[in-house]
């Protein structure tokens, strides 16, 4: 089927999710969901992008609480007086 054949399809969110969870377990290739649906890549990684879990990147995400910061910013005050 070429694109010109093929009409507008809507796969339900349950759908969406399941296959992403197969991607991310193992259980079935990108190509395979592709070729299978006939649905384009970017899609797919659409999906995994929107129900699939966050990726590990070399981030660190640092929470402070707000008296976290000012006590830190007390301590710099302070050695900076002392350093006076």
């Amino acid at each position: 089927m070429n694109s010109s054949q093929r009409s507008n399809r809507y796969f339900s969110t349950e759908f969406k999710m399941k296959k992403v969870k197969e991607i991310e377990t193992g259980r079935s290739r990108i190509s395979d969901i592709c070729k299978e649906y006939e649905v384009s890549y970017t899609s797919v990684y659409r999906w995994l992008k929107k129900y699939g879990r966050p990726k590990e990147k070399n981030e660190r995400i640092i929470v402070e609480s707000k008296s976290d910061t000012q006590l830190i910013m007390n301590l710099r005050s302070k050695i900076s007086e002392l350093e006076q």
